[in-house]
């Protein structure tokens, strides 16, 4: 039952987690840091998700990255995400004897008002 579950998890990152953090969630990345007395200043690249900053770098098989391109094109990140709350919930429910209750995905979190 426990190996189902580490099957389960790891299904849920190779697949709908890689594809939304890498092709559709932006991050920054540190250019450096400045001293300032006894503060440090932080100095970030704009956000951008892992895919376009291997695009920019020309870096790697050109057809394989055209190949990612395209797959993004053709990806929704909504529907990624609800894939991966309903794996989540399935994941969740073999771990708890108690019902759970359904998790707001990312998106839903930034859409709830105060």
């Amino acid at each position: 039952m426990i190996k189902k579950d580490f099957l389960r998890e790891n299904q849920l990152y190779r697949n709908e987690h890689r594809l939304l953090n890498n092709f559709f969630l932006p991050s920054v990345k540190l250019l450096k840091k400045i001293r300032i007395g006894s503060k440090i200043k932080r100095i970030y690249d704009q956000a951008k998700t892992p895919l376009d900053r291997l695009l920019e770098s020309n870096l790697g098989d050109r057809a394989r990255l055209q190949e990612y391109y395209h797959l993004r094109k053709s990806l929704n990140p909504f529907e990624i995400s609800k894939i991966m709350d309903k794996k989540l919930e399935a994941i969740l429910a073999l771990t708890s004897k108690t019902k759970v209750k359904s998790v707001p995905s990312i998106y839903q979190q930034r859409l709830i008002l105060p």
